[in-house]
């Protein structure tokens, strides 16, 4: 069973998110309020959210702006699963398509997301990773019209081996710095350690209906991710910024 055909996984989501939008990541609902108050979107945007996977932050976005949403994802089966949960929407549409390969739409958007979805670009080697993120960056800010915005959650994650927490510091923050993007940004850094000792804890108190769904794989998973981040947070390693990109 998938994460997003988990009703126990989307317990979770719900009660440590505040809202079940079938998220991999840790934007809770707060986060996500916060990145729609900071920035002005409309009825009249055309919105690219990056990575979508399940789709449900796009159709939330939807649902809070009336705006246009499109969502792309590397994984066919999730898109799928995204398309049957928006049927009947005409404002939002979901295609697969590699975030790598992005610079080969000829579309242009008045924002872009990018939540959570930008860590995985290659390899966890930080040379190649690091020039993979900065091509990327470059391909999504050109897609962006004038006066667009490129909206970017990032956790510096514990195996970056940060030692600053300032946003400018971080591997997305050198990449901004290096391409020479003005941009903004917000703390979220309290919310991310929040965020997954609450996930450890609503795991542990629905372990019970994970196995009776025959999901244990997605418990342990999930729980050994959290504890992972739980340590790197421990060793102050474990940052979170939401960074605004004009054009």
């Amino acid at each position: 069973m998938k994460y997003y055909e988990s009703r126990a996984y989307g317990k979770v989501c719900e009660d440590v998110c505040g809202i079940d939008l079938k998220q991999r990541g840790t934007m809770t609902k707060p986060q996500l309020d916060i990145l729609l108050s900071e920035s002005n979107f409309n009825e009249s945007h055309s919105i690219l959210d990056v990575g979508c996977g399940a789709g449900q932050i796009a159709l939330y976005i939807n649902q809070q702006t009336c705006a246009k949403v499109t969502g792309i994802d590397v994984d066919e089966d999730v898109i799928s699963w995204a398309i049957g949960e928006c049927k009947g929407n005409d404002k939002i549409n979901f295609r697969v398509l590699d975030v790598r390969n992005i610079s080969k739409t000829n579309e242009k958007f008045h924002k872009i997301l990018a939540i959570d979805s930008l860590y995985f670009l290659s390899d966890m080697k930080i040379e190649t990773f690091f020039e993979s993120l900065k091509t990327t960056v470059k391909d999504l800010h050109g897609l962006l019209n004038d006066g667009g915005e490129l909206i970017v959650a990032w956790s510096e994650l514990p195996f970056f081996k940060p030692d600053r927490k300032e946003p400018e510091c971080t591997q997305f923050g050198i990449c901004l710095n290096e391409l020479g993007y003005a941009y903004r940004s917000i703390d979220l850094t309290d919310q991310e350690v929040a965020f997954w000792k609450a996930y450890r804890d609503a795991l542990l108190l629905n372990e019970k209906e994970f196995i009776s769904e025959d999901n244990k794989d997605l418990y342990d998973a999930s729980l050994k991710e959290a504890e992972f981040f739980i340590e790197g947070a421990d060793n102050d390693r474990l940052y979170r910024n939401l960074y605004f990109i004009k054009k």
